[in-house]
C-alpha cells in the first residue's frame, strides 16, 4: 500500500522485475502527478484512478505490458497532462476522454496498439496535442481537428499512404484557426499543405515545422500565413525552391 499522503509519485528508469505497484489508489487521494518510466514488465495498474481528484499530470511511458487504464478511466477535475508514450500493447485510450474538461496537453505517440478513436472525441479544451499513431491520426481528422478551438500547439505525425492533402479541406477538414505551431511529418504521398482557405484562416501561426514528407512539392498560391515567423523542413528535397525564394522567414532545412 502507498503512503496516504503521498503527493508524487515517480517511477523513473529501468525496473525489469516490477509487475504491480498497489492494488488501490484508494487510500491515495492527496496524488498530484504520477509519472511511470520504463517497467516493462509491469502488468497493471491500480485501481481507484478515476477517484483521484487532485491528479494533475499523468504520464505512461515505455510500459510494454500494460494492456488497459482500470475501468473508471481517469479523473475529470483537475487533470492538465496526459502522455502515453512506448506503450507498446496499450489497447485503447481511458474511458471518456471528453469528460476531462482541465486536460490542456495530449500526447499519444508509439503505442500502436491503440487502433480506435474516442466515439466522443478529445476534450474541446485542449491547447497541445501531440499524436504519432497512423490509425489515430485519419480517426483524428475525420473526427474534425476544428472542434479544437483553443489548440495552439498541433504535432502530428503519420505514414497515412491515402492522404495527399493536408488537413483535407476537400473533406471539410480544416485546422483551428487558434494554432500558433504546426508540425507535421511522415507523409510519404502529401503534395499539398492546406489550401488558399486554409492558410488565410491560420492567423496566429507563428512556426511551422514539416519533416520526412517527400513528395510535397509547394505550399498555397496566396503564400504562407503573414504571422508565420520561422519554417523549419526536413526531407522534403522538393521544396528548396520555394525555400530559396523565401526571405522574409526564418528557415531550416
Amino acid at each position: 500500500m502507498l503512503p496516504a499522503t503521498l503527493k508524487h509519485l515517480h517511477i523513473w528508469g529501468s525496473c525489469p522485475v516490477l509487475e504491480f505497484i498497489s492494488e488501490t489508489f484508494h487510500y491515495n487521494k492527496c496524488l498530484e502527478t504520477i509519472c511511470i518510466h520504463t517497467c516493462e514488465n509491469l502488468k497493471s495498474l491500480p485501481e481507484g484512478l478515476h477517484n483521484l481528484n487532485l491528479l494533475c499530470h499523468f504520464f505512461l511511458f515505455h510500459c510494454g505490458s500494460v494492456v488497459s487504464i482500470p475501468e473508471g478511466g481517469l479523473p475529470t477535475a483537475n487533470l492538465r497532462s496526459l502522455h502515453f508514450h512506448g506503450c507498446q500493447n496499450l489497447e485503447a485510450l481511458p474511458n471518456g476522454m471528453h469528460n476531462l474538461t482541465s486536460l490542456q496537453h495530449l500526447r499519444i505517440s508509439d503505442c500502436p496498439g491503440i487502433i480506435c478513436f474516442p466515439v466522443q472525441g478529445f476534450p474541446t479544451n485542449l491547447t497541445s496535442l501531440r499524436v504519432s499513431e497512423v490509425n489515430m491520426v485519419k480517426a483524428l481528422l475525420d473526427w474534425g481537428l476544428h472542434r479544437l478551438n483553443s489548440l495552439k500547439v498541433l504535432y502530428i505525425k503519420g505514414d497515412c499512404a491515402d492522404i495527399v492533402s493536408f488537413p483535407q479541406e476537400e473533406k471539410g477538414v480544416v485546422l483551428p484557426t487558434s494554432l500558433t505551431s504546426l508540425t507535421i511529418g511522415g507523409f510519404s504521398n502529401l503534395k499539398h499543405l492546406y489550401s488558399s482557405n486554409g492558410s488565410g484562416n491560420l492567423t496566429s501561426l507563428e512556426y511551422l515545422d514539416i519533416f520526412d514528407c517527400p513528395k510535397l512539392t509547394c505550399f498555397p498560391k496566396v503564400g504562407l500565413p503573414p504571422s508565420l515567423l520561422q519554417l523549419e523542413t526536413t526531407n522534403c528535397s522538393l521544396l528548396k525552391p520555394f525555400l530559396q525564394s523565401t526571405r522574409t522567414l526564418t528557415y531550416r532545412s
